[in-house]
């Protein structure tokens, strides 16, 4: 459903000390899982978005990942499971680092696992395909309160309908988040979420999480 919808993704500017911040649970442990080792610098923040035949809004989200004002660096990471060569061609030109995952073995949770793997930044942002920030000040905002002192967890990201008009120019319909409300954290893991986490949903379609939090939690 995450990739059938286009988004025009928003992150209001954000303090600290007012947001719920996302923390571990205590006692919670998973074995370590070690990004891909790397022979040139290591960026702050990587951007991870799986994709399949995303389009020209896909191009469009590329395009304005690499236009983000940060003083931070960063890397887009793309994780593929069987867009044409053509497009991927262009993705890579747009500045794009494309990985490439068997169609078969796409999987919503473990695509995104394998995709923060082979990420080398300390600060995770998850992006859909079809999600488009809203402006270039969007990853700083986001992924700020990662680097504070006292830093939370996580950070979720907002989310807005794209423009009826622009919907309509790229032929697309609104993302059914808002008409379905609550029953979009419809399986029982995300219940569990919601109720661990002091009511607080949290969707991967705009986010950002530190790696050693995803190192340690299941």
């Amino acid at each position: 459903r995450g990739t059938l919808w286009p988004r025009r993704t928003v992150m209001k500017a954000i303090r600290c000390d007012t947001i719920k911040a996302i923390l571990p649970r205590a006692g919670a442990r998973a074995p370590a899982r070690d990004a891909r080792p790397s022979s040139v610098s290591r960026p702050e923040i990587s951007v991870i978005v799986p994709t399949r035949r995303g389009g020209e809004l896909l191009l469009d989200v590329v395009r304005r990942v690499r236009e983000q004002r940060t003083a931070r660096e960063l890397e887009l990471l793309l994780v593929d499971s069987g867009s044409p060569e053509p497009e991927l061609s262009r993705l890579a030109a747009a500045g794009a680092r494309v990985e490439r995952v068997d169609p078969g073995s796409f999987d919503h949770g473990l695509t995104r696992d394998h995709g923060a793997g082979l990420a080398r930044g300390e600060a995770l942002v998850f992006l859909n395909q079809d999600a488009l920030p809203v402006d270039e000040r969007w990853l700083e905002q986001l992924t700020e309160p990662l680097f504070a002192p006292g830093a939370p967890a996580a950070v979720q990201g907002g989310i807005l309908e794209f423009p009826a008009a622009e919907l309509a120019s790229r032929g697309r319909r609104p993302f059914f988040r808002d008409s379905c409300g609550p029953r979009f954290y419809f399986t029982r893991e995300s219940e569990k979420w919601i109720a661990r986490h002091a009511g607080i949903g949290f969707s991967t379609l705009n986010c950002a999480l530190r790696r050693e939090v995803w190192r340690r939690l299941p």
